[in-house]
């Protein structure tokens, strides 16, 4: 009797052993399948943290090129280039500039970052007529031609390690017209970056200036001297007119005299002749 109980409390044992053992298991399952892909939680935070810096380091930075376009009204157009040229600093330059009698355009390049000082450094020139500021963000293209840059840097390195281990002549020809071609393509990629900094860097003002011209009162002594400019201008014409024509008049008079007394020989002759065979027939008769 005392061992059949014996074995009946061994029994129960191990069945709450069993039983304890599988909700531990359930547990564990639980617990594995919260964290995506068996991920636990500190992996997570480092996938967030490696995401992070990621995204932080391929953002570049804005690259933005700014023009303005800005129309003057002045009185007098002398010595607005000067007054212009004078507001620059040491490393600002006057791009270009066109002068006519009534127009002028000047063309300068501001550091970017003094841009708005500058133009309102220009207030005192003349009656603002339009103004337009323009911004082109380049930041994709400039960031496109760095990685392809240092691409081409890192795969340069690559070859000229390649090139010190290289036992045939094919390979070394190989290597050679690779690392002649990357040159070529960085030598274009920074001559475009560098245009690109040069652009960001400096701003471009398009500065267009007009002359005005303000109406005057016209009187009537300013009538009667336009008109007697306007008489004199005419009667001067005519003279010139008649001078020029008196070799022609003269040549002409002396054709017409000519061919009046050519005429009149003719008919004189026929008169003459007529006369004679009058006479001629009047003796026959």
């Amino acid at each position: 009797m005392k061992k059949k109980l014996l074995l009946s409390v061994v029994c129960i044992i191990l069945a709450c052993l069993c039983f304890l053992s599988v909700g531990c298991a359930k547990n564990n399952d639980v617990g594995g399948d919260y964290y995506p892909n068996n991920v636990g939680p500190e992996s997570t935070d480092k996938s967030e943290s490696g995401s992070g810096d990621s995204s932080t380091e391929t953002s570049p930075d804005r690259k933005i090129i700014y023009s303005v376009y800005v129309s003057y009204v002045v009185d007098n157009l002398e010595g607005c280039e000067e007054s212009i040229s004078s507001k620059l600093k040491n490393d600002e330059w006057v791009e270009s500039s066109s002068l006519s009698q009534d127009y002028a355009t000047v063309v300068v390049r501001i550091k970017t970052e003094r841009l708005d000082e500058f133009m309102s450094s220009l207030d005192g020139l003349g009656e603002i007529s339009s103004y337009t500021k323009e911004s082109e963000d380049i930041s994709e293209r400039y960031y496109d031609k760095t990685v392809r840059k240092t691409a081409l840097e890192n795969e340069q390195t690559r070859l000229l390690e390649l090139q010190e281990k290289a036992t045939t002549l094919a390979d070394l020809l190989a290597i050679n017209t690779r690392l002649s071609e990357i040159d070529a393509e960085l030598a274009s990629i920074n001559g475009t970056l560098n245009k690109y900094d040069s652009l960001v860097e400096y701003s471009t003002v398009t500065i267009n200036l007009r002359v005005t011209y303000r109406g005057t009162e016209y009187t009537f002594w300013d009538q009667l001297l336009d008109g007697l400019s306007i008489g004199l201008d005419i009667a001067g014409g005519l003279l010139i007119f008649i001078i020029c024509a008196i070799p022609y008049g003269a040549v002409a008079t002396g054709i017409f005299f000519l061919v009046r007394y050519l005429v009149r020989r003719n008919k004189a002759k026929k008169a003459a002749k007529e006369a004679a065979k009058r006479e001629q027939d009047n003796r026959t008769e």
